[in-house]
């Protein structure tokens, strides 16, 4: 009688499971069949440094890897160069004190160019320098969540070299916490400084969403410098900011120079808390450019809130659920 086979336990072999380390990525993020970029972070601080080269169709990337703080280790990912530009680049960070950096040197033409940032929990610090110009035939898209914590974000519309002649659009979350959102014009540090300042053109759409979320926010928009925009018969400069949940403040200012002619939209919503507006449009063309429904909107919403106009503005105003 023959033995029957003994049963003899063994291994089999899976197939390979890969877990997403701090680094990046090519693969099509928008389903065109080309490469984009993806940045991953973990719950340890990161630093990602991006100078996106349009124009040479370049990018530069630095990411600090381990964690530490530094881009000096070995691992550490210093000044790569991508021989290529990326339709989409997308960043997730996750946890810890994060810091971003996002800086265009040449200018966006016939093309298109969207962020997505995700700094996750932790108080990050995520900053866009644009010296660049937005030009005809471009979509210039940029999304910012902040996450949980108390975060900062800083958009700086480069002086003497920014401009918009096609779309450019910031979307920033600033998630639980109290955040300071900024959006301004100046020279960043590593710039030289002491040239003439000039104001921008605006002959496109240039639109920005900024949600404070829940938290003690600060939202400031400086464009008062330098003439501020030259915004053409085409220009649209369009603001929807919202404080959220609780007690905001919302610090706002514009300026344009004596030829413009294009439209103002601007919609300044404190939804919930008791907030706090301060507002003015610096209208150097005499009344030659236009406002959507005839005024800017400060809307204080539910709360005991206030809404000061800075002394010599010249925009019309509807106020709305204010104390004064």
């Amino acid at each position: 009688m023959a033995r029957k086979a003994r049963y003899r336990p063994s291994l089999e072999s899976l197939e390979t499971r890969l877990v997403p380390a701090v680094g990046y990525r090519l693969l099509d993020l928008n389903g065109n069949a080309m490469p984009d970029l993806q940045i991953m972070g973990n719950a340890r601080k990161q630093i990602v440094h991006i100078v996106d080269d349009p124009a040479a169709n370049k990018t530069l990337l630095s990411i600090d890897r381990n964690g530490d703080g530094d881009l000096d280790d070995p691992g550490d990912i210093k000044d790569e160069l991508l021989a290529t530009g990326f339709d989409v680049i997308e960043v997730k960070l996750k946890g810890g004190k994060d810091i971003f950096e996002y800086q265009a040197i040449s200018d966006f033409t016939g093309t298109t160019r969207e962020l997505r940032v995700s700094t996750g929990s932790g108080a990050d610090q995520a900053t866009m320098n644009l010296q660049s110009l937005i030009g005809a035939d471009t979509n210039f898209k940029s999304t910012v969540w902040l996450g949980a914590g108390n975060d900062r974000f800083t958009g700086n519309l480069v002086i003497n070299s920014f401009g918009v002649t096609g779309t450019g659009e910031f979307n920033v979350h600033g998630g639980a916490g109290n955040d300071q959102i900024t959006m301004t014009r100046s020279n960043p540090p590593e710039m030289e400084t002491g040239t003439v300042l000039t104001p921008a053109t605006l002959n496109g759409l240039l639109t920005m969403n900024l949600y404070g979320d829940t938290g003690q926010d600060r939202t400031m928009i400086d464009f008062g410098v330098a003439g501020g925009f030259d915004i053409q018969s085409a220009g649209r400069m369009q603001l929807r900011s919202d404080g959220g949940t609780s007690s905001d403040a919302m610090l706002v200012t514009f300026r344009n120079t004596s030829t413009s002619s294009g439209t103002y939209d601007l919609q300044l919503l404190g939804n919930k808390g008791n907030d706090l507006f301060s507002f003015g449009v610096f209208d150097e063309s005499a009344g030659g450019v236009q406002f959507e429904n005839d005024a800017a909107l400060l809307d204080g919403g539910k709360g005991k809130d206030s809404g000061l106009l800075s002394p010599g503005q010249d925009a019309p105003v509807a106020k709305l659920n204010l104390e004064n």
